[in-house]
């Protein structure tokens, strides 16, 4: 799961600045990798209300992902 976060939070600032980003209600990354038992995701519920612009911290946004493992 740490390495996803930085990950998902480098796409979630990319989408955010993209056109796209302003059509995006949900989120959702996952990491599906062989060497892992499991699917590992992390999704946000409310995009449009989040900045993920690096505000407050980057360490704030990685706290707005809800994540689950399948």
């Amino acid at each position: 799961m740490n390495d996803l976060l930085p990950v998902a939070t480098v796409l979630a600032h990319d989408l955010k600045a993209d056109e796209l980003g302003s059509r995006t209600a949900t989120l959702t990354i996952t990491c599906v990798c062989a060497h892992l038992p499991s699917r590992t995701e992390v999704r946000d519920e409310d995009f449009p209300d989040h900045p993920w612009n690096g505000t407050p911290s980057r360490e704030a946004e990685y706290r707005t992902w809800t994540t689950s493992d399948s």
